[in-house]
């Protein structure tokens, strides 16, 4: 599944934000794709790796819609990454998840791309989910002179990546 992002707010943007997921057994591929002028975003190394979402930043959701609990991805272009789960909307269990994550991102001309691979299996053990009916909430945070919030969906006056309301269906191939 492509999904094109679409930026928080109205200003208008020099580059697009597309995400690709696909389900694949047991496993979730993502990319995301930041294609355009792409000389003023910053890949800069997070301060805190608790806090990626404070650079660029890629981030991914996942829930189910016969359950409250979801998890939330981080990924930050030097390779550094988090994974939390939450018990309810923005209710972060007191629970760390130490599950390895790869990642690679690289520049191509005028793209900026960024992939992942999530073995859902390995996180059984933190929340229950129905691979037949995936929730998720695809987004990237880009920093240039200022933070851009970039979703699948914007329902609200704010940017907010944990309302489910956000997410989509993904089904499994």
């Amino acid at each position: 599944m492509i999904v094109p992002l679409s930026i928080f707010g109205k200003k208008p943007s020099i580059y697009q934000v597309n995400a690709e997921i696909i389900l694949i057994k047991k496993t979730l591929y993502l990319k995301y794709i930041i294609s355009g002028n792409i000389s003023q975003i910053k890949l800069t190394p997070s301060k805190q790796s608790s806090e990626l979402w404070r650079n660029t930043c890629f981030e991914l959701f996942l829930s189910n819609n016969n359950i409250t609990e979801y998890l939330e991805f981080n990924w930050s272009p030097d390779g550094r990454w988090n994974t939390f789960k939450f018990n309810d909307y923005r209710d972060r269990a007191n629970q760390n998840i130490f599950e390895e994550s790869h990642s690679s991102v690289e520049r191509q001309n005028n793209n900026i791309i960024f992939k992942t691979k999530i073995i859902l299996p390995k996180y059984n053990h933190y929340i229950s989910l129905d691979l037949n009916n995936l929730l998720i909430g695809m987004s990237v945070i880009v920093e240039t002179d200022t933070l851009e919030y970039w979703s699948n969906q914007h329902l609200h006056h704010r940017p907010d990546f944990h309302n489910r309301n956000n997410f989509l269906t993904l089904h499994k191939l």
